[in-house]
């Protein structure tokens, strides 16, 4: 066997791990929690909201905090950290750096100006999807501009890139100061429980918003890698 089979057959072992340390936890965050739930009444509750048991097997509360809160919840965090995941590694098979990250290039600083803008300068509330399209909107629109301004393919190198990657992670986190000190109270709250971020009241209309992002995301990383 060839080195490169090897690499091949460990990477494979690795990933088959990972994906029984995923299900695992998966399926444990569906038990642990304020209402702690044997492992029975766990798939009892998915038994009898895919039909194949009588709905006496489980109690309402139960079948509610299964279904609506939790799974929800361990659904949308897989592919959170997912794509966090697949983020980081776009990022450090394009500069090369084991250590690169969004941050570099200022896709995370920009994604936060958008979001903080539409909290400080959007509708009242900013709820719905305009906090996290706006988002993606400024991290868009940092990562274009970083790479417009470095131009990596008329000779400068992955360093300029990270130079202006840097210089425009410092100058959007300049406009999120500005626009943190011109917030209300009340969205000085919100910027605060956005920052902080939360997956508790994860429901299946986030799920469903965010699974065609996420097949984009694994398909689009997939063919480029």
């Amino acid at each position: 066997m060839s080195p490169a089979d090897r690499r091949r057959r460990r990477g494979r072992m690795m990933l088959m791990v990972a994906l029984l340390a995923l299900l695992g936890a998966v399926l444990a965050s569906f038990a642990v929690g304020p209402l702690r739930l044997p492992p029975l009444e766990v798939l009892q509750a998915l038994g009898v909201k895919l039909g194949l048991l009588d709905t006496q097997a489980v109690s309402t509360r139960e079948l509610a905090v299964v279904w609506q809160l939790r799974i929800p919840r361990a659904l949308l965090g897989a592919m959170v950290g997912a794509s966090l995941a697949m983020a980081g590694a776009s990022l450090q098979g394009l500069f090369g750096n084991p250590l690169a990250d969004p941050g570099i290039v200022g896709v995370s600083q920009g994604a936060a100006l958008g979001a903080v803008a539409a909290i400080v300068l959007g509708a009242a509330g900013a709820a719905g999807w305009l906090v996290p399209v706006a988002a993606f909107v400024g991290g868009a629109l940092a990562i274009g501009l970083t790479y417009a301004l470095a131009r990596p393919g008329k000779g400068s190198g992955n360093a300029t890139l990270l130079l202006v990657g840097i210089a425009m992670a410092a100058f959007c986190s300049a406009l999120i100061g500005f626009l943190t000190y011109i917030a209300s109270e009340s969205e000085l709250q919100s910027l605060v429980f956005w920052q902080m971020g939360s997956l508790a009241r994860a429901n299946w209309a986030d799920v469903a918003a965010v699974v065609p992002l996420f097949a984009i995301g694994v398909r689009s990383t997939s063919a480029w890698m």
